[in-house]
This record gives C-alpha cells, structure tokens and sequence, in this order.
C-alpha cells in the first residue's frame, strides 16, 4: 500500500488512507432479536418513546448490552451493522454453526440504540446472563433489522459492527425483504400500552407520546417496576414420591417434589428425604445410580408448557457426577447433554448450579416447541442418566423449569 501511494495524486491518497482506517474499524459481535415478543421497540428505556419509520434508522434500532464497550451513553448513538459468516457461541459457550446463514455479507444497515440488554436481570437471569454479560460485544435488534441480514428462524447471528455518524449512509444498503414481519403502530386507544395487544394495526397520535415510555423509569436497567418475577419455591417437607404444590408453577422439586411431579427413576436406589444438607440448608434427593441408571421425574402431558430452560443444583464437592441430562416422552428422548459440558453458573457449600437451554437438547433454542419426535405437550420425563458401568450417587438441592420465550434479551430463551 505505502509503494501504491507514492504514485497516486495527494487528494487521492488521502481517500485511500481514509478508506483503509474505515475498514480495519469493524469489530465483531453478535446479535439476537427482539421487537414482536411483548417487548417493544418503542419502550425502550432511553425514554424515546415512539419510534417513527423516518427518524435515523427507522426502525432498525437495537437493545445494546450494558458490558458492551462505551455503553455509557449509548443512547442515540448509532452503528453501522452488518451479518458474519462464522460460529459464534453464547455466554455458557455453546456454540452455533451460522457460517452460511447471511444474505449477504457485503450488505450493511445503520441502526440506533433505544434501549439496554441488562445483563443482571433476576425475573430473567438465565437468558440475560446467556447474551448480555460480555462473553462478546451484544446487541439485542430489531427483527426487522434482523431479517434484513438473516432469516429470522437463526435466532442469533455473529455481526461486524462500528460505530458511525446517525446522518450515514451505507454503501450498500441491507435490503428489506418482500414480506417483512408486521410493525407496531400507535392509536388514540390505549391497549397498545397497557396489555401489548398488536392484534390490529395503530397509528401513531402524538397526544399519546407521553405514555410511550418504557415500563420502567428511564435510566433503570433493572427493570424493577415491570419485572416479572417468579413467586419462591415452596420448600415443603412432605413424603416426596408424589407432587405437591408449589407457588412457583416451574418447580420440579425444592424439598419435595412439586406440581404433579413424580418419581420415574430406573435402576437406581432414591432417597427423596435424604437430608436437610442443601445449599440453603432444605432437603435434598439423592441416589444410587446403578450402570446406567438414572435418576428421573415425570408429570403428565403437558408439564413442560411455556418452558425454554432447565436448572438445577448439584452436589458437586466430590467431583461432577457423570451423568447426561436429558428429556423425553413415551419411547422418544432428545439428544443427552452431558453435564461435563455445563458452566457452573453459582457454587453455594458443596453445591453448583446448573442450567441449559430445552433447545440444547434438539429442536429450536430460540422457541422450544419440542424434540426427539415429540411436541412440547408430548415431553413428560426428565432424567439425569449416569455413563459408567459402575455405581454413583448424584444429589440434588433443586429442580425448575425455566420460562421460554423467542427473545433472547428479557426473557429466557
């Protein structure tokens, strides 16, 4: 480049130059999507409020991660986005084959930040820990500036992304697609706001423009006034071969077995009052897992409605049991999970938590709707199946089913 320069006039060198410090200004990153689940682009907590189609970037907007780099501020700023061929993994390190999935990789959009990814989000911890705690530069985007990159179906897709003025142009527009998912609209009734409902389009009125403001006060990533919290787990002492009730409806067992849940363990020796030895001090399953046995729990149809993830605490002190997780109904199971392949997501005494996607084990991990063959109102069984031709014992503290939801930023996924 220094030789080629030489020869070129100064005004044109000076182009060249400028052009080479664009170039190596990209930085990679990934992006999932939002927009349609119930979390709208126009409440966002920047406090914009609606966003119209002819402000900078329409809506190509984005949710930006608040361990992503200059976060501070990012409010308004806009960046240049364009998709990645490559693997990209998510914050417990699986990983996602998503080297043929971009339309085309030349193609760029701009897109504005109107909101946060916070990535401690308690009602949401699972799914927010998984894209926002700074395993890689994140964005939450719109699906309507995700399906200009990628199809939809991808869920997440590996990015380029730099920071550029609002007023840019890309040389090369990402183009919309013939169908594009259907926008949010304003009217003068408020529906919009106080239930989500889109089930007709709105039009925007500017006398509403002061309740368009996010759930929760502007400036607070946490969420605190609109978070969806889930009722704690009953710790209930009662014989525990058979489900009680808990307050929170994805409890599978906390000190007993819970909403309808029950023993379905094969080849294996349990003790479902084995002790008050858990993290928190409450009683905790245990069993003797002969060759491969499995330690296991099985509800009625439809026990795994509404659910996107699994967690659980494990006694680990000893080492890691080797154990496979896995679901299943009747005759069909989905793909094992060993457990050797989870983060430990929090260690408390001699216990680890644990936790996975239901889509880690087949099917889509954007929105589960069931795997092995079976739909989710098929799935009935969870397992916890030991490798080795030998006998082991596995103990747990806890057991819940985490809600699903096809957004990746306030919601488990």
């Amino acid at each position: 480049m220094r030789a080629l320069l030489c020869r070129l006039p100064p005004l044109l060198a000076l182009l060249a130059l400028s052009l080479t410090a664009v170039a190596a200004d990209w930085k990679q990153g990934r992006a999932s999507y939002y927009g349609t689940d119930g979390w709208s682009i126009h409440k966002g907590n920047c406090g914009f409020g609606y966003i119209s189609q002819d402000q900078p970037a329409g809506w190509d907007v984005a949710a930006l991660s608040d361990q992503f780099p200059n976060f501070a501020g990012s409010c308004g700023r806009c960046y240049e986005v364009k998709c990645d061929s490559r693997w990209v993994k998510d914050g417990y390190g699986a990983s996602f084959d998503r080297t043929h999935v971009c339309y085309d990789p030349s193609a760029s959009l701009l897109l504005r930040i109107v909101d946060s990814c916070p990535c401690n989000y308690p009602s949401n911890w699972y799914s927010n820990k998984r894209w926002c705690c700074g395993d890689a530069d994140h964005m939450d985007i719109s699906i309507w500036a995700f399906e200009k990159l990628a199809d939809k179906k991808w869920g997440v897709i590996p990015i380029q992304y730099r920071e550029v003025p609002c007023s840019y142009q890309p040389p090369k527009p990402a183009p919309a697609i013939s169908n594009p998912t259907p926008g949010e609209y304003w009217s003068q009734t408020d529906n919009f706001m106080q239930t989500g409902d889109m089930s007709t389009p709105k039009i925007w009125n500017y006398q509403q423009a002061d309740k368009m403001v996010q759930g929760w006060q502007f400036g607070d990533p946490t969420g605190s006034s609109s978070a969806r919290a889930s009722s704690s787990a009953s710790s209930s002492a009662s014989p525990a071969n058979t489900g009680s009730s808990s307050g929170d409806k994805g409890t599978v067992f906390s000190g007993s077995l819970q909403n309808g849940w029950w023993d379905a363990s094969y080849n294996a020796k349990v003790s479902w009052q084995a002790g008050n030895f858990g993290s928190s001090g409450g009683n905790v399953v245990c069993a003797d897992l002969y060759g491969s046995g499995a330690l296991a729990v099985s509800h009625s149809q439809g026990g795994f409605q509404g659910a996107g993830g699994l967690e659980f605490w494990m006694k680990t002190d000893g080492g890691r049991p080797q154990v496979t997780i896995n679901i299943g109904g009747g005759s069909r199971y989905c793909t094992p999970k060993p457990l050797g392949q989870l983060s430990v997501l929090e260690s408390r005494g001699s216990y680890s938590k644990f936790a996975l996607s239901l889509g880690e084990l087949g099917g889509s991990y954007t929105s589960f709707q069931g795997c092995g063959g079976n739909g989710w109102w098929d799935l009935t069984t969870i397992e916890l199946k030991s490798t080795i031709g030998s006998t082991q014992t596995v103990c747990l503290d806890s057991i819940r089913l985490l809600p699903g939801s096809s957004s990746s930023r306030r919601r488990s996924s």
